[in-house]
């Protein structure tokens, strides 16, 4: 069966919506066609690069979440998001949705709870700006 370059280039943006960005098109004329399917590739490829550069950032954001909340809770509440791992397993997990006094204050309220700062008493004490 003979398929159009036009039927090639519909098959692959219909497998791209279903979301497989691996799909690209063989179409190579040199008309309208051939044009819009050397850009359709691109986009695809482009739209790959991106996809990876996102999870590649979300991947440093998490790791310095993690950082800064061995550093102490000030520092912690500086984030967005701030995971408590206790006994080698995620405990719990508290996203900044106030002030940043107030997630302060939750963040020292659960180090209490978990007992795993000596210094919590001490930190609940200081004063947010």
């Amino acid at each position: 069966m003979v398929v159009s370059p036009l039927e090639q280039l519909t098959r692959a943006m219909r497998t791209v919506v279903t979301g497989d960005l691996q799909s690209v098109t063989t179409v190579r004329t040199a008309d309208e066609i051939g044009t819009i399917a050397e850009a359709f590739n691109f986009m695809v490829r482009r739209v790959r690069e991106l996809l990876d550069e996102v999870r590649q950032e979300q991947n440093r954001v998490d790791y310095s979440t993690i950082v800064l909340v061995t550093h102490g809770a000030m520092e912690a509440s500086y984030c967005d998001r701030v995971i408590f791992i206790k006994d080698g397993e995620l405990y719990n997990e508290i996203h900044r949705s106030h002030s940043q006094q107030i997630f302060f204050q939750e963040i020292i309220d659960m180090l209490s709870f978990l007992g795993g700062s000596r210094h919590a008493h001490e930190l609940s004490s200081v004063r947010m700006e």
